[in-house]
């Protein structure tokens, strides 16, 4: 699992991502209707340091994460395609793991990321309700930090592949970071990437 893994092998494992229905997110709109692979690329020399883009492999941008430098609570606002707000993930002041929650607009509570005690793995646990059915869902995300790979799960079943790029010597400098991830059709992107995010921050705090 990992960088290393060939493209058979990645063929392989994304083949486990089978299709959601209903859908499972907090954006119904943003629940592709087939297997998508995100690149969430880490912004080189920005104020934050911690701001990323989010868009397809072929391109298309999806949303950004610009993080807000002088908040009370380390706090990232994630925007739509066309700059309009979508949500904002909070980090918890003192929370031990981290947990962050995710706020629309209106401040209401859209998902929570509490982090789990573990090593060397880093696990997390993501709530929400689900937009499609009204339940509250749990995501459970485990990754091998060493191997720079996670997977996200439901109740055991694939819902996507977190894989780290190996760096070029401008994203070394730059310390930015390149996340590849596999997400199953019928799942909201956006929830996605916020997760994925959030796990980077919780590691690079390690």
């Amino acid at each position: 699992m990992g960088c290393g893994m060939s493209v058979e092998q990645q063929q392989e494992q994304d083949a486990q991502l089978q299709p959601f229905s209903p859908p499972l997110g907090i954006h119904q709109r943003y629940c592709a209707q087939e297997l998508t692979t995100l690149v969430l690329r880490e912004k080189a020399f920005t104020w934050s340091g911690d701001d990323f883009s989010v868009r397809t492999v072929d391109g298309r941008l999806v949303l950004r994460c610009d993080a807000k430098v002088f908040s009370m609570r380390d706090r990232k606002e994630y925007l739509d395609e066309f700059g309009q707000f979508l949500f904002a993930v909070k980090k918890e002041i003192f929370s031990i793991p981290a947990t962050f929650n995710a706020e629309d607009a209106n401040g209401q509570r859209m998902f929570t990321l509490e982090g789990k005690w573990s090593f060397p793995s880093a696990k997390t646990s993501c709530l929400f309700n689900n937009m499609a059915t009204n339940q509250v869902i749990e995501l459970k995300v485990q990754g091998d930090w060493v191997n720079r790979s996670a997977n996200i799960t439901i109740q055991g079943r694939p819902v996507a592949f977190v894989r780290r790029s190996f760096l070029n010597k401008a994203s070394v400098l730059a310390d930015m970071h390149t996340y590849y991830v596999s997400v199953a059709p019928g799942v909201d992107l956006t929830l996605i990437a916020a997760v994925c995010i959030a796990m980077d921050d919780r590691e690079s705090d390690r």
